[in-house]
């Protein structure tokens, strides 16, 4: 989530480029923060949802 991804991709791309195995050059991050869905929280936001997935296809129209 910053302006670095993109210059490390293109890092990470260049050294697999050099023949580094992809396992070393693509290593997986660790996990930091998990999110658990909440099914109150889901069950207040489902009609909120309904509407923004009517609107949608019309708003769409107008650009």
């Amino acid at each position: 989530e910053s302006a670095a991804g993109g210059a490390l991709g293109a890092a990470r791309l260049g050294w697999l480029a050099t023949g580094a195995a992809i396992e070393t050059v693509c290593t997986q991050p660790a996990i930091t923060q998990s999110y658990r869905p909440d099914a109150a929280e889901q069950a207040v936001l489902a009609p909120r949802y309904a509407k923004f997935q009517a609107l949608y296809p019309v708003l769409k129209t107008l650009q």
